[in-house]
């Protein structure tokens, strides 16, 4: 069997000197910017986190195999362990 797998990683954006009344108000700021395409301030960088996972089968052109996991899938992508495999809901 084969299989294309979708991995979702996190990216980290930094924005600085965001003035704002709090530290929600600040995301929000930040969110706007980023929607704006406002360069962040440092490069992105991969913040070592999969959020989750699509996995389809090759020649399913219905995607009815296809299922998304979420990170408990896998309980530590960064160190040398099995992993975990669950069965879809």
């Amino acid at each position: 069997m084969k299989y294309d797998v979708h991995l979702y990683a996190v990216m980290r954006y930094k924005y600085t000197g965001i003035e704002a009344e709090s530290q929600t108000g600040a995301i929000d700021a930040a969110v706007k910017l980023f929607n704006a395409d406002t360069p962040p301030a440092y490069p992105p960088e991969f913040a070592e986190d999969i959020a989750y996972y699509l996995v389809d089968e090759e020649g399913d052109e219905e995607y009815a195999r296809s299922y998304m996991y979420n990170d408990a899938v896998h309980a530590d992508l960064f160190a040398d362990r099995d992993y975990l495999v669950y069965e879809p809901q």
